[in-house]
């Protein structure tokens, strides 16, 4: 890891491929569940999932990811934090 700063920034379309490997080789290292037996679809949809009621934002270092957050707008009110990530090195993705 390098004295850089970590540029936190919503997301774009183009960050949709390494947000999902990233957010899934984390879960495959925890859990050691894959895509299969755990789909998720969402995370092949940010943009209308989570853009359209809430915010989802990545952190970059060096044009690495290095984490993951949302908000999605429950209504009336309360909201839920999620797809919180954070990895200090590059997580390997899941390749199943």
């Amino acid at each position: 890891m390098t004295g850089d700063p970590l540029v936190i920034r919503p997301f774009e379309t183009g960050d949709a491929d390494g947000v999902n490997r990233f957010i899934r080789g984390i879960q495959l290292k925890e859990f050691g569940f894959t895509e299969k037996e755990f789909p998720q679809p969402e995370l092949w949809d940010i943009g209308n999932f989570y853009q359209t009621r809430g915010n989802f934002w990545v952190a970059r270092r060096d044009g690495e990811l290095m984490g993951t957050v949302a908000i999605l707008d429950l209504g009336e009110g309360p909201a839920k934090l999620g797809r919180l990530f954070f990895s200090s090195v590059p997580i390997p993705p899941d390749t199943s």
